[in-house]
């Protein structure tokens, strides 16, 4: 008897990178129940699945593959409890999110007429995404302010570095994104209290956490809000939850902060009127959905379903998106500060997203499901730049023409 997956049929380039051998069932994540599946020897799903008992006790399951950054939607005790292996994909959505973020900045930026380095942005946690953002706001020239705790426990209480990340290869464990980069970079991570006194943009890239020494649920609180000194625009782009809402609300209308993009709220798929009402930006949590984000999600969870089964990937090539049309873009005639902007912009039209969010806030999961997911920079090649430019656009991955 073939394999049994249920695989939500809104995961883009999965039906295409499926492998042979497996009988595979695409369900609309809202049919993807205890019922559906019970006979189900894998699941390979998205956020909006809740893995819990309700859903897999009593079974076929044997593993799970969640085609998505995050795993907080996995009740990894019960799997661990139940023999459930279960994988997500971690930085598959990195570089999505992080044009996200450029692209967001940008807006704020080109309607303030601020220059990169006029621009102090504080990156609150500095994994895949957090680091990659680092890494295209430092060679724009922007000031940067790092904060992510737990990475600087680790390298403070490791003085010989390297060791402890070939021990962390030694037992197959991902190194930290900046990992290299640590002994350079560690002068640039500061405490929160420091951040907040500096940062005139505040952008979020954590996990959801409740315990632990470094819980992240409303870190973004009243308190945080109140220590903000430059009135910052706050980005959130990770979990809703990091995020407390009210105290936000209060903060825009106490002009405690001088705005707000969010893409992940609180208690989604019902989001806060008051809150999205008052918002810079309001998008429906899509940020990680760039063509190459959902394609790098699908492959991951196909390798890991290969793997764990033993199937061939030969298939799995096949899980990619076709080249984009029309990948020229020309920036003659903007003044030089302003085409990084430009460039990032042209990519992604988050007016136009906020635009159906702000019309139907209560269609907020079909409007993910049915997004036209966009390109990345490196899918652009920018002509009409001087040379002064061209680095910072390269690094912000676009290809660039010397005509």
């Amino acid at each position: 008897m073939s394999l049994q997956i249920v695989v939500d049929s809104s995961i883009p380039y999965m039906a295409d990178g499926m492998p042979l051998g497996v009988e595979a069932h695409y369900l609309p994540s809202g049919e993807i129940t205890a019922e559906a599946v019970a006979e189900a020897d894998a699941l390979m799903i998205r956020s909006v699945t809740r893995c819990d008992r309700a859903l897999l006790e009593g079974s076929a399951v044997r593993l799970i593959t969640s085609a998505t950054a995050g795993f907080d939607h996995i009740d990894t005790d019960y799997c661990r409890e139940a023999g459930i292996r279960w994988y997500n994909a971690p930085g598959c959505n990195a570089a999505s999110v992080a044009q996200y973020v450029l692209t967001a900045i940008a807006s704020i930026a080109f309607e303030q007429g601020l220059a990169p380095e006029d621009i102090t942005l504080g990156i609150i946690g500095t994994g895949h995404t957090g680091g990659r953002i680092y890494q295209r706001a430092k060679a724009l020239g922007m000031r940067t302010l790092l904060y992510d705790p737990p990475l600087v426990a680790a390298y403070d209480e490791h003085p010989d570095w390297q060791s402890y990340l070939e021990e962390l290869d030694s037992k197959g464990l991902p190194r930290p994104y900046l990992a290299e980069a640590m002994p350079s970079l560690r002068d640039s991570y500061v405490e929160l209290e420091t951040l907040l006194s500096s940062a005139t943009i505040i952008t979020c890239h954590v996990p959801l956490t409740k315990g632990g020494t470094y819980p992240t649920y409303h870190l973004v609180n009243d308190a945080f809000l109140r220590s903000a000194q430059q009135r910052p625009w706050l980005i959130n782009a990770c979990r809703g939850a990091v995020v407390d809402t009210p105290a936000l609300v209060r903060a825009i209308d106490d002009k405690a902060v001088s705005g707000a993009v969010i893409d992940c709220w609180e208690g989604e798929p019902h989001i806060a009127q008051a809150l999205l009402d008052r918002v810079f930006i309001g998008t429906p949590h899509i940020a990680g959905f760039s063509v190459h984000g959902k394609a790098q999600g699908a492959v991951q969870s196909l390798r890991h379903l290969c793997d764990f089964f033993d199937l061939s990937e030969e298939r799995i090539a096949l899980a990619h998106p076709r080249p984009l049309a029309e990948p020229y873009l020309d920036l003659s005639g903007c003044e030089p500060w302003q085409m990084p902007w430009r460039a990032m912009l042209h990519t992604l039209d988050l007016p136009a997203i906020m635009r159906r969010l702000v019309a139907t806030p209560d269609t907020f999961e079909q409007q993910r499901v049915h997004y036209q997911h966009p390109y990345e920079p490196r899918d652009y090649t920018v002509r009409g730049v001087p040379a002064s430019v061209r680095p910072a656009l390269s690094a912000l991955g676009f290809a660039v023409s010397n005509n």
